[in-house]
């Protein structure tokens, strides 16, 4: 199936990989103009905002987050996070404390806001913005990337390179990790599915 022979570690037939996406939603949420679209109100509607989804998304900061890092060191599992500059700029000491038991910090972006919604200078803002807050917060920058629900732009793996990660997931267009080139640097592609 694979031009090359490629095999998972110890014999094993599968990589099983727990990660927790952790995002401050954007500013549309529960509005007309939300960018999933169904969650909002309609623009006919008397009030401007559903609170359903913005509360929905707070769970991590009020016990989600506790709650998984009590599952997670209970079965002695490591996890990558999926995490928004905002968030990590918001709840600072959680941050630390998901970094300090071990697990990897990935960049979102600033916001959740969708990459498709954004220039190519607006994008490696974004990243770059993120991943200093990863650094001002956590002390190290982040080498991975999966953007806000696994939506890219033909410009996005330049930006990544150009920024100096090495991988990106989210991608779901193989089994395998595999390699994109983008100019004279290597990034790996992995595929993931956090919805």
């Amino acid at each position: 199936m694979y031009k090359g022979k490629f095999e998972w570690p110890d014999g094993a037939y599968i990589a099983v990989v727990f990660n927790m996406s952790w995002e401050i939603p954007p500013k549309t949420i529960g509005t007309a103009g939300d960018q999933k679209g169904g969650r909002g109100v309609p623009s006919s509607a008397k009030y401007t905002r559903a609170m359903r989804p913005v509360y929905e998304n707070a769970f991590a900061e009020t016990g989600g987050m506790q709650r998984s890092l009590d599952l997670w060191q209970r079965y002695d599992i490591q996890t990558s996070t999926y995490a928004d500059g905002l968030t990590v700029t918001l709840f600072p000491d959680l941050a630390r404390e998901v970094a300090a038991k071990g697990h990897e910090f990935l960049v979102q972006g600033w916001d959740h806001e969708f990459l498709w919604k954004m220039s190519v200078e607006e994008q490696a803002d974004s990243i770059a913005r993120t991943n200093k807050a990863f650094e001002t917060v956590l002390g190290k920058r982040a080498l991975g990337f999966s953007s806000a629900g696994g939506h890219m732009t033909a410009e996005t793996f330049s930006i990544l390179a150009e920024q100096g990660f090495k991988y990106s997931c989210g991608l779901r267009n193989a089994e395998v990790p595999f390699i994109i080139r983008v100019n004279n640097k290597k990034l790996v592609g992995m595929t993931s599915y956090h919805e």
